[in-house]
């Protein structure tokens, strides 16, 4: 899958977390670019709704994610 942003520039925190509220994974990026697309890997996951946070000086945005294998 890939994520998008939109106006979030600089360093931007990526959270994901499983629907308990576990963090599973977290990456940091610095995105320079109005609109950046990032290619994260589910696969590895169980199947389950993930919530994905996405954080920078330009605010906060998060996204479910459904994955069925």
């Amino acid at each position: 899958m890939t994520l998008h942003f939109k106006n979030m520039t600089g360093p931007v925190e990526v959270s994901v977390y499983d629907m308990l509220g576990t963090l599973v994974d977290r990456l940091v990026i610095e995105n320079n670019a109005e609109v950046y697309s990032l290619p994260y890997q589910l696969n590895a996951k169980s199947s389950g709704i993930y919530c994905f946070v996405a954080t920078g000086r330009n605010g906060k945005m998060a996204k479910k994610v459904i994955l069925a294998h």
